[in-house]
C-alpha cells in the first residue's frame, strides 16, 4: 500500500492502470475517474504527511470516505491542484502516459483550471 512504502522510506509513484491489448491483462478495466481522484488526493496526503491510513475511513466498498483532514485543509490541498499532476520522477509530466489522448486526463500535466478544480471537488463530494 502507499502508506506501506512510505513507512519504508519508499516514494510511490502513482499511475492509473491501462489496459494494453495484447497482455494477460487486457480485458481488464480501467478505474474510474472518481476512484482514482481520491486515490490521488490520498497519494498526496500520505506522501506529505498530512494524515495517515489509520486516519482515513472506507466504506464496505473500499472506496475512501474520509482522508482523516479537517475539510478545510482538504478544500486547500483539492484547490491547489497538486494531487491531480503527473508525479513521478522529477520533472516528468508526461500526458497520455496512463490515459488515452481522446481523454480524460488521469494526470495533468499542467496547472489546473478553475473550472477543472472545481469538476474535481464536485466528483469527490466537496
Amino acid at each position: 500500500t502507499i502508506q506501506w512504502c512510505i513507512n519504508s522510506g519508499i516514494y510511490p509513484a502513482l499511475f492509473a492502470f491501462t489496459p494494453i491489448t495484447g497482455t494477460t491483462l487486457e480485458n481488464k478495466p480501467q478505474p474510474t475517474l472518481n476512484h482514482y481522484r481520491r486515490v490521488q488526493l490520498a497519494h498526496y496526503l500520505l506522501t506529505h504527511k498530512k494524515t495517515c491510513i489509520e486516519k482515513m475511513q472506507f466504506d464496505k466498498n473500499k472506496k475512501i470516505t474520509d482522508f482523516g483532514v479537517p475539510k478545510e485543509q482538504l478544500l486547500e490541498v483539492i484547490e491547489s491542484g497538486e494531487p491531480f499532476l503527473t508525479s513521478g520522477c522529477p520533472g516528468c509530466n508526461r500526458p497520455y502516459y496512463n490515459e488515452r489522448p481522446g481523454g480524460p486526463l488521469y494526470n495533468y500535466p499542467r496547472k489546473l483550471l478553475l473550472e477543472e478544480v472545481e469538476k474535481i471537488k464536485k466528483m469527490l463530494g466537496v
